[in-house]
């Protein structure tokens, strides 16, 4: 096995250790062996005003925050795509991964990468530290970060109308438009958010209603009239949530 195909094994195992239904027990003591004695972990967030934070741990410290983060709950993480660099006895990975709170992924919880760096001790392949990013609004995940097949999934786009309806409905207020559009510019789910609070929701199952319809015209995610968004933020939005 090449140095690539090992650190791909270790990657895969450290997401599977931390993944499972409700009341799962992660097998830490697996996971150390992993990791170097004297690695680092950062999580990365966002406070109230917008300003990053960072939580530091060891990875001795990690189970205790992990558990405590997720209390219980279902967590799957899986990898979706990662780049891997290789020189000598150093290694660097950015590892994209989706989180979801079940394991038919119906329930999307978030997107991001791990950027993991790994030694080589001469055996095996550790991990020497990890830091991690959500995507969140304003930060959606470059398409260099994801599969081909990801690159034909859907985008996720919002546009804001300052003008009223200019119909009985007038009364509403502004609105956002949030999309989630195909590779081909095609429109497939499309939700409506009023200043009133009145969420309207129209794709293939619900095309139209007395209230409007699903775009019928193709849309360029160029456009600067649209902002991309996560998938997540999209899924919030759609929920009603």
């Amino acid at each position: 096995m090449n140095a690539k195909d090992e650190i791909q094994s270790v990657i895969t195992e450290l997401y599977a250790i931390i993944s499972g239904p409700a009341g799962h027990q992660p097998n830490w003591k697996r996971e150390a062996e992993l990791y170097l004695p004297s690695a680092t972990m950062l999580r990365t967030t966002i406070d109230s005003e917008g300003h990053p934070q960072a939580t530091i741990m060891t990875a001795a410290e990690y189970p205790e925050n992990f558990e405590k983060l997720i209390a219980g709950r279902a967590f799957y993480e899986v990898e979706v795509h990662n780049i891997i660099e290789v020189f000598g006895n150093i290694a660097h990975a950015f590892s994209t991964y989706e989180a979801w709170g079940d394991a038919d992924k119906t329930v999307f919880l978030k997107r991001g990468i791990n950027s993991i760096q790994f030694f080589f001790d001469g055996a095996n392949w550790k991990v020497v530290s990890m830091i991690w990013d959500d995507e969140r609004p304003g930060l959606s995940m470059d398409r260099k970060y994801l599969t081909q097949d990801f690159k034909r999934m859907p985008k996720y786009l919002k546009r804001h109308w300052n003008e009223g309806r200019g119909d009985e409905y007038n009364s509403w207020g502004a609105c956002w438009w949030f999309l989630e559009v195909d590779a081909n510019g095609e429109v497939t789910r499309q939700a409506e958010l009023y200043e009133n609070g009145r969420l309207l929701r129209y794709s293939a199952a619900h095309p139209e209603d007395e209230f409007g319809a699903l775009a019928e015209v193709s849309i360029d995610t160029s456009d600067a009239d649209y902002a991309e968004m996560s998938q997540g933020d999209f899924e919030k939005i759609w929920s009603g949530s």
